[in-house]
Formats: C-alpha cells, structure tokens, sequence
C-alpha cells in the first residue's frame, strides 16, 4: 500500500510502499515502512504518473512482490519493479535484481554466497530455486 501522502525530498515528492495489516474488525496497523529504510536518490530518473491525484508525484520504492513467512513471522519484499526475494530451505535468501541484471543468494548474516551477473540490465524478471530440472522417478 502507498505510503498516505507523498513525502517531499529535495524539491520533489515521492510516494513510497508500506505494509499495513486488517485485522478482522477492519483495523489498520503499519508493520512497515519503506521510509524507515530507505531514502531515494533525488538525482534518479524516478517514475512520474501513479499517483492520481498528482502525476508529478514520483514513484520510487514500487515494491513489486510480497510473501508472509508465518514460521518467522516475516514479511519479505522485492523493490524496485522487477525482481523478487526467494528464503530458501536452508535460511539463505535467493535475490533477484532485475534491472541490474543479476541474483545473489545470500546468508542470514549477509554474507553473498554466490553471484550471477549477465552484465546484460533488466535481464531477469523474477526466479524460483528448486531442486533439480528433472522429475523425481
């Protein structure tokens, strides 16, 4: 969900993505905010024209997927447009960078435990790891 109202930063106003949760009643809770974790790059060439209200309004977050880990209790998002984020069996992260590109997979404590990159830009859309190209028989 946009953040309520666009945020100025620098001479311009951005939207950004946030998660709230509804509960049965209809109660609204923010759980996160991209805001708190991210500020975007002013010298960026930002989208324009989602914003109804304003299509001066940039959009700059756009988090494009979003999964619930119950067992963590963890929401995970990907950002910006293409791209996504896979938590993989054994607690590593699988991350697609799309316009760049390329997937790292990385640990729990941040560590990259292995790098692909096409150097080709926007080369991937959105990947799943499984466990082997061909039937179980």
């Amino acid at each position: 969900m946009p953040s309520e109202q666009p945020v100025p930063v620098e001479g311009s106003r951005y939207l950004a993505d946030r998660i709230v949760e509804v509960s049965p009643t209809g109660a609204l809770r923010e759980v996160w905010n991209v805001w708190d974790h991210y500020t975007p790059d002013p010298s960026e060439d930002w989208s324009g024209g989602f914003y109804v209200p304003d299509p001066e309004v940039l959009d700059w977050s756009h988090v494009n997927a979003i999964s619930y880990s119950a067992a963590e209790d963890a929401y995970f998002v990907s950002l910006p447009l293409l791209g996504n984020a896979q938590r993989l069996p054994d607690g590593n992260t699988l991350l697609v960078f799309s316009s760049a590109g390329e997937m790292n997979e990385v640990s729990p404590s941040g560590d990259v435990m292995w790098r692909l990159n096409l150097d080709l830009g926007a080369a991937f859309g959105f990947s799943e790891r499984i466990d082997s190209l061909y039937p179980a028989e």
